[in-house]
């Protein structure tokens, strides 16, 4: 799935995201809440896109801020049901506990597995 940034802010929030208008994006994991109040205020969204910015860091950002241009996802993307609020599709490679985490602390593993998804991703 591919994404084109229309903004890098939501109106009525200070929150502004690495990303530019314009560019398109490769969505690497589609998150939705539906009665999280945390989180749906933290991106004023209830659907996020996990892209990598433009830091080089995979980070989740409110939908809000795209237009889908190329709707196809890969064969290997799952459905997860974390709890009655939240819903996640995303590779199944990254469906570990502690993925993430991996990923953000550097482990060579898990940052590896996010650069093979971007380019299936690139090039489905």
């Amino acid at each position: 799935m591919k994404v084109k940034a229309t903004k890098n802010c939501i109106e009525g929030s200070n929150k502004k995201y690495d990303v530019t208008i314009g560019n398109e994006y490769c969505v690497l994991q589609i998150d939705f809440d539906y009665n999280d109040s945390k989180i749906i205020n933290r991106f004023n969204d209830f659907t996020r896109f996990r892209i990598i910015e433009d830091s080089g860091i995979m980070m989740p950002c409110a939908s809000k801020l795209f237009t889908i241009t190329d709707s196809k996802i890969p064969p290997n993307w799952v459905i997860n049901k974390l709890d009655d609020e939240h819903i996640e599709i995303l590779p199944a490679e990254f469906r570990y506990d502690g993925f993430l985490e991996d990923y953000y602390d550097g482990v060579l593993s898990a940052v590896n597995t996010v650069k093979e998804q971007l380019e299936l991703v690139k090039n489905i």
